[in-house]
């Protein structure tokens, strides 16, 4: 199937994503693995259940993060899914908040393997001015 949102990395340091207890589910998450995707498990608060989960936190790693990292630390890639029947869950419906952390703009960054400092918001500008050349690129060879 299509994605609801396509697949891509995120440009900050690191992304939460907070779900709520509900169990309904319209749409998965989904990261790479290996060449193929999986899907992110995130538990739902049922009320039965013997012992009460706390809040549930997804973190992605975001590109500014395994740039400063020479890569060690690699960015999330990441899709979203639709859950098509018969595998949409019914239930109260399930909500997630997404926190995009990023840096002061005005940041200077040290890369590794540049002696050049770079500002937080010219890195970024660079960063997304890549993704849409690349883009534009796939676009216009189909």
């Amino acid at each position: 199937g299509r994605p609801l949102v396509a697949p891509h990395t995120d440009v900050g340091v690191v992304t939460l994503l907070h779900f709520d207890g509900g169990e309904g589910a319209c749409a998965v998450l989904q990261r790479a693995n290996g060449g193929g995707w999986v899907d992110v498990s995130v538990p739902a608060n049922q009320k039965n259940q013997k012992m009460k989960l706390g809040p549930v936190f997804v973190v992605n790693a975001a590109d500014v993060l395994s740039d400063l990292t020479d890569g060690v630390i690699k960015s999330t890639l990441h899709r979203v899914m639709p859950v098509r029947p018969p595998h949409v869950k019914k239930g109260k419906n399930r909500h997630c908040l997404a926190f995009f952390m990023g840096m002061d703009p005005s940041l200077e960054l040290e890369m590794p393997g540049s002696d050049k400092k770079i500002t937080f918001e010219e890195w970024r500008r660079q960063r997304i001015k890549h993704a849409q050349d690349i883009l534009r690129r796939d676009v216009a060879s189909t």
